[in-house]
């Protein structure tokens, strides 16, 4: 109860919108820059189907402003879209008592869009704070003895610092964690339980050393296939067959050659699904070329005529049409 009276005393102490205070508490004014990378992010994952409507320059500079009036002057969003249009509106704002003399142009960022930037506003924080401490993580990498000369986790660590993808980051994340998560301890107090799976018991059995005889490793596949072309060369090593090769690597945990094939071949699965440039790739493809098939019901066939709204879907579609279709379809109604 007290800690609520707290709370309750410090939202009406500060000087600023309690709606934002408990969005984002202790968050300090960010500059020019800070807003100006926002922006570029917010339009990069948000606000491109916009693109031909309006200059991309434009549109960032509008979306800092809506930033900027959110984080430096702390307005709310009804306030900026009520009496800070002019920075934001893309349509023609008609002068006071000459209203009727002035067509204005068909409007491409609305009022429900400002709610748009202020969510993702909110994924950028987030976004923002888990590349953050995935860097510190392949940081401490680096000052590891055994794995710290590594030239793969400075790389990582390039491409985590320039990119501004959200599902990017989850993917080194999620490779960090399979790969290199044993060398950094965990600066928890309470000891995480330690998983038990067929990829782990191979990798404490020593048969990850037996994946490298497939040839590629994950990460060199991954840029064969992101390049669309041999980048590396398949190696042929070693001149054995799968199976006999398997009797160096037979131990308590995998007693026989086939247990052994079985689990490097899993090993060899988990990390190429989380390599990072292999899930890039796979969603560019999915984006492109993946079709989403419609058949309508009987109620459909019977209601559904040349001037229904879903005519247009009511068939197959690529992906990337299909939102785009959805998104014209919302405007227009």
């Amino acid at each position: 109860m007290l800690c609520i009276l707290h709370l309750l005393m410090k939202l009406k102490e500060t000087d600023i919108p309690e709606r934002l205070q408990l969005k984002c508490p202790n968050r300090a004014s960010p500059d020019d820059q800070e807003i100006l990378e926002e922006a570029e992010f917010i339009y990069n994952t948000g606000f491109t189907s916009l693109q031909d409507q309006i200059e991309k320059d434009d549109l960032i500079e509008r979306i800092s402003n809506v930033l900027r009036f959110l984080w430096k002057d702390h307005f709310e969003i009804p306030f900026i879209a009520t009496y800070r249009k002019d920075h934001w509106y893309t349509g023609r704002l008609p002068v006071k008592g000459k209203e009727d003399q002035i067509t204005e142009e068909p409007a491409t960022l609305l009022q429900h869009h400002l709610w748009e930037i202020y969510d993702w506003d909110e994924k950028y924080l987030s976004f923002k704070n888990k590349k953050s401490n995935l860097k510190q993580l392949y940081e401490k990498l680096q000052n590891h003895p055994e794995i710290g000369n590594d030239p793969s986790i400075a790389k990582y660590l390039e491409l985590i610092e320039t990119n501004q993808n959200s599902d990017d980051i989850t993917d080194y994340q999620a490779h960090f964690h399979l790969h290199y998560s044993d060398f950094v301890p965990s600066e928890s107090k309470y000891k995480r339980p330690v998983k038990r799976n067929l990829y782990t018991m191979g990798k404490k059995a020593g048969i990850r050393e037996y994946t490298k005889a497939f040839g590629l490793t994950a990460k060199e596949f991954g840029e064969n296939i992101e390049w669309s072309y041999a980048k590396n060369e398949v190696r042929s090593e070693p001149d054995v067959s799968p199976l006999d090769y398997t009797k160096d690597f037979v131990n308590t945990e995998f007693s026989t050659p086939e247990e052994v094939l079985k689990a490097a071949r899993h090993m060899m699965a988990k990390e190429i699904s989380l390599e990072p440039s292999v899930r890039r790739t796979l969603r560019q493809i999915y984006n492109i070329y993946a079709t989403v098939s419609t058949f309508p019901t009987e109620n459909g066939k019977r209601e559904i005529d040349f001037y229904h709204p879903l005519i247009e879907i009511s068939k197959d579609w690529q992906i990337s049409l299909l939102l785009i279709l959805l998104v014209l379809s919302f405007l227009r109604f």
